[in-house]
């Protein structure tokens, strides 16, 4: 039997208190919202209840799809004024985050 090892990148998160409580999602120390072009980088507590937010972003409302998830809002902290979404698929080994949009990508798509 032949071992393979692959790098993988290391996702964490920091908090901090600019205007609110607010997660920042980090891959490899360095913020995720600027990796994929997003118009702010955190997610603030009021949207995080036992996951990545859906979309939308509130527990009383069913998300549009459950493999969408927020990783990022407008610096401003509103999920309706600009928001990065992704597809998360968590396999219980590994954690795949991919086909990362904007909202601002939707309005000017059309999608």
């Amino acid at each position: 039997m032949r071992l393979i090892l692959q790098a993988m990148n290391k996702l964490t998160f920091r908090r901090t208190d600019e205007d609110e409580l607010t997660f920042e999602l980090l891959v490899d120390g360095l913020p995720l919202g600027e990796r994929v072009g997003a118009p702010g980088n955190g997610i603030p507590h009021r949207y995080v209840f036992d996951s990545l937010p859906s979309i939308p972003p509130y527990p009383d409302q069913a998300p549009a799809d459950p493999t969408l998830r927020l990783v990022a809002v407008c610096k401003c902290g509103e999920f309706g004024c600009g928001y990065t979404a992704c597809r998360v698929h968590d396999d219980r080994l590994e954690v795949h985050m991919r086909d990362f949009w904007t909202s601002r990508q939707q309005a000017n798509t059309g999608s």
